[in-house]
């Protein structure tokens, strides 16, 4: 079991109450999007504020801290999107990445990968398209793959003006031409992105069109941040379901059967998801 949202902290009063949450649910890890401290590579306060808080909030019934793994997002970065590591100082200094890098994989012996990317805070979307392809033929094997990255291919909340479909936002399509490709090609289990301060859950999808035998991707980043509205789902091709409400999601695997759950701070149950595995 684990539990996966980004987008943390507006308010620490936001954070706490989300991470005293996630602790209820005993997870082996904490999946963390991006937009952690909203710190912009210039507050160490907020840094400060928001360990603190994972300190004394995001504690499991066994005493232990919630182990994190985590991925970048613009808030983590001095002005935003396009700039190097070097701009993204307190990230890159805070946590211990593979290489050194803000994308890596992560393995579960042989039943579960992590693959963390970046999208285009530190490395452009078309430099880690090479490793996604290689680290994926890699675990043809592996039954539950799950990759998270910060902005969204399918967002709901901040599409391009005179449209609600966040897809034809110019970053969206560039994800959508070099990454979900390769989603659909090793038949990952689920996607993970964020940024928006919202929830959604996508109908499945490959090639960029629904389809049954296609990806689900989930999250939109609202950990503990204000929300933002939400386009009705017939609205936007794409989304089966959409909520304004800050959340995390509970990812729990059993056998050949994973079960996705997103969770308010008040621990109410308002959206699930299961895929069975052949």
């Amino acid at each position: 079991r684990f539990v996966t949202g980004g987008d943390m902290m507006h308010k620490r009063t936001y954070l706490d109450a989300m991470n005293q949450m996630a602790a209820k649910l005993d997870p082996d890890f904490a999946l963390l999007g991006g937009d952690l401290a909203y710190a912009n590579a210039k507050d160490s306060k907020r840094w400060d504020d928001w360990m603190e808080s994972w300190m004394l909030n995001a504690v499991r019934t066994d005493g232990c801290s919630i182990p994190m793994v985590v991925a970048i997002g613009n808030h983590e970065v001095d002005g935003g999107l396009g700039k190097l590591p070097k701009d993204a100082k307190y990230f890159y200094s805070l946590f211990r990445l593979p290489r050194g890098r803000s994308f890596y994989n992560m393995d579960f012996g042989s039943y579960m990968s992590i693959l963390v990317l970046d999208s285009d805070h530190t490395v452009r979307v078309e430099n880690q398209t090479r490793w996604l392809n290689a680290s994926l033929s890699a675990r043809r094997s592996i039954p539950f793959v799950f990759p998270i990255y910060h902005k969204p291919a399918y967002g709901t909340a901040k599409p391009p003006s005179g449209t609600k479909d966040c897809s034809k936002d110019p970053l969206a399509k560039r994800i959508i031409k070099h990454w979900c490709p390769l989603f659909d090609k090793y038949r990952v289990t689920a996607i993970f992105e964020n940024d928006h301060h919202t929830y959604k859950r996508t109908k499945l999808l490959k090639g960029n069109k629904v389809d049954p035998d296609g990806r689900l991707y989930l999250g939109d980043g609202c950990w503990g941040v204000d929300t933002r509205k939400v386009p009705k789902t017939r609205e936007v091709w794409y989304l089966a379901k959409a909520e304004s409400r800050r959340h995390l999601i509970c990812v729990t695997i059993e056998g050949k059967k994973v079960l996705f759950q997103a969770i308010d701070a008040k621990g109410k149950i308002f959206d699930r998801y299961t895929i069975r595995k052949p």
